[in-house]
């Protein structure tokens, strides 16, 4: 009985706007209700659009990893939210987890119209199919 008034506040609590979960690094949460916002870190949205715009030139997440190593790429990885960010070598699951997350595709898709969005190449845009129906521009 507690566990479901316990959930039936966290579906009342999503339905207004005001359930705040983690969000994936390179993600902030905004002043306003279910607002989420690019991180203000410039570094961490470099590596975020980076990971996108080799994507589109490798074409696979196992080659974006192996790229992102050999070059010496850094990773950033917050342990929880409001968490100092820390750089690490990347993994193929954090290459995979950003490529997948439907949180990383709206973001991107709603930062190509932003002024002051993540900057991502000609190359990744044109990548993505028109009539894909996939955010993650993967038909």
């Amino acid at each position: 009985m507690i566990r479901q008034r316990l959930d039936g506040g966290i579906r009342n609590k999503a339905k207004r706007g005001e359930l705040r979960r983690g969000l994936p690094v390179g993600l902030v949460w905004g002043e306003g209700d279910g607002d989420v916002l690019l991180d203000p870190d410039e570094a961490v949205r470099g590596a975020i659009a980076t990971i996108f715009e080799r994507f589109a030139e490798l074409g696979s997440a196992r080659q974006v990893w192996l790229w992102m190593r050999r070059e010496g790429v850094q990773f950033p990885l917050r342990r929880f939210q409001g968490a100092e960010i820390q750089w690490m070598t990347p993994t193929y699951h954090q290459i995979h987890s950003v490529l997948t997350s439907p949180v990383y595709a709206g973001a991107m898709r709603s930062a190509r119209h932003a002024a002051s969005a993540m900057s991502m190449s000609t190359a990744a845009r044109a990548s993505v199919p028109a009539n894909c129906p996939r955010k993650s521009g993967r038909c």
